[in-house]
């Protein structure tokens, strides 16, 4: 199965996911729903958020993220 069959099928396809991309340690796309772009430096920005999964993931209900989305 190629990304972008894995994001069309298994991410949008499923309903509960409107967009998406796959994104490599390049920060380039490797994937993405129809329409979805990256504007230049997201992907880069998404990537050096990740290296800290800490920053990167939200911890759950009723506990605030402590970020927003700060490549946008």
């Amino acid at each position: 199965m190629s990304w972008q069959t894995y994001v069309d099928e298994e991410l949008v396809g499923t309903g509960k996911v409107r967009q998406g991309a796959i994104i490599g340690f390049d920060g380039n796309a490797w994937a993405a729903s129809p329409g979805y772009r990256l504007l230049a430096g997201e992907g880069a920005a998404i990537v050096r958020l990740c290296q800290n999964p800490a920053k990167c993931f939200w911890p759950g209900p009723g506990r605030s993220p402590g970020w927003a989305a700060p490549w946008r």
